[in-house]
């Protein structure tokens, strides 16, 4: 695979230069999520070894010195807040570097995914129809993973884990919920579109994982908002029929029922723990873990003024050989046992940990600004990427989203189709 991963890379560029872009993008679509998911992260050449998500950023950096200049001032304030935010990234990985050793290539192999940033400077090097061809076949390939993953319950075509007694099976769709939104939005009263959902909607529910059934859940209510079927009021309404559907649909797998039911215990109990006694918040993978790993590294990094400005670096915690926190996800491959400095369970360690008080909060403002950017508009390319950004905030307290730079491709991809709409509008032939 890495060899064919390889000549993949290469295909892209030509094909970009053949004036076949979308093959590119879907090339570092296919390769930054190691082919779908389907292929493990890492690949030997030789001695070395890379990820194939090394192979989609050569391809990103071997455009940019073809950017093309925007005529339109539509991505100011975002360009701004990154471009703030990775003078920030620069200062805090010299100053991890030559203060605290870390060594660069310890810095490359924890901040890689942040290669993704430099998509946003060359969304100009592609067209409309880049994009929406791209869409179209990000979509259909995600519909036969989808395709391919239910058929793993009805055939054991796969080895699947088990959480207790619960069968589960991680290689779900990457781009289930990108997808998802997508189709939802563009929703036409066809057969074959309503099953295409439905598929999507299957997929969700047997990945059993409670952020992204909840993210399903917002995306509808956000789908039925902009298509003016209910107002915010209503949703007040709406949440209890949320609610039976919920509990009509663990009459159907008791095991999602019983975790949402271990999730709303969690909630309540909160206020009962010993925030003195960390060992008490282990409960791996619940939602009071997280609350308790998210605050045992903002405790830490108030521990020093460099950890507050610039975070506490960026060595790789595969190279810790000593834990520094008592809460951590469960890791085999790690000496300690368990993640520290990183974890993929929730987003917020993630950026207290890397980027500390003051990288956090420029980072922030460079998530509002896209945020804000999404809510200008009133097209449903705006829309999409608003419900896309609101389900990732609502998926971040199960998952690394907004800290990992590779959902920003897809993010940026959206962006770029919005940037082009706006170009054909001002200027139609």
């Amino acid at each position: 695979m890495g060899i064919v991963s390889i000549v993949i890379m290469f295909l892209s560029i030509f094909f970009y230069f053949e004036n076949k872009k979308h093959i590119t993008l879907f090339s570092i679509a296919l390769l930054s999520t190691s082919w779908f998911g389907l292929a493990p992260i890492n690949f030997n050449i030789g001695s070395i070894q890379l990820q194939y998500g090394d192979l989609a950023l050569v391809i990103i950096f071997s455009l940019i010195p073809f950017i093309k200049k925007s005529t339109t001032k539509d991505l100011s304030n975002i360009k701004i807040a990154l471009g703030v935010f990775l003078i920030f990234f620069t200062i805090s990985i010299l100053y991890d570097h030559f203060n605290r050793g870390t060594t660069f290539m310890q810095i490359f192999r924890t901040t890689r995914k942040n290669g993704y940033f430099a998509f946003l400077f060359i969304i100009n090097n592609f067209s409309y129809k880049d994009y929406k061809k791209f869409l179209n076949w990000i979509t259909i390939a995600t519909i036969y993973h989808s395709i391919y993953y239910v058929g793993q319950y009805l055939v054991p075509i796969s080895k699947p884990s088990f959480d207790g007694n619960i069968i589960r099976y991680r290689n779900s769709p990457p781009y289930l919920i990108e997808c998802y939104i997508y189709l939802l939005f563009l929703f036409h009263n066809s057969k074959k579109h309503k099953l295409y959902i439905l598929l999507l909607l299957i997929t969700t529910f047997l990945t059993q994982s409670r952020g992204l059934i909840i993210s399903a859940g917002i995306i509808i209510l956000a789908f039925l908002y902009y298509n003016k079927i209910i107002r915010i009021k209503n949703i007040i309404i709406i949440l209890p029929i949320i609610f039976i559907i919920i509990n009509l649909i663990g009459y159907v797998s008791p095991v999602i029922q019983d975790r949402f039911n271990e999730m709303f215990i969690q909630f309540g109990s909160i206020k009962e723990m010993d925030f003195d006694n960390l060992e008490s918040f282990y409960h791996q993978g619940s939602f009071i873990f997280r609350i308790g790993l998210t605050f045992e590294r903002f405790i830490y990094i108030l521990s020093e003024k460099s950890f507050i400005i610039l975070g506490a670096g960026y060595i790789p915690d595969i190279d810790l050989t000593t834990p520094i926190f008592t809460l951590g996800t469960n890791s085999p491959s790690l000496s300690v046992g368990y993640e520290q400095l990183n974890t993929v369970d929730i987003l917020f360690p993630n950026l207290i940990s890397r980027y500390g008080i003051v990288g956090s909060s420029i980072f922030s403002v460079y998530i509002i600004q896209l945020f804000k950017f999404s809510s200008r508009g009133n097209s449903l390319p705006y829309h999409v990427l608003n419900t896309l950004l609101i389900s990732m905030l609502s998926i971040s307290f199960i998952n690394e989203t907004f800290y990992n730079g590779q959902y920003y491709f897809f993010i940026f991809i959206l962006i770029g189709l919005i940037v082009k709409t706006n170009l054909i509008k001002r200027n139609p032939q």
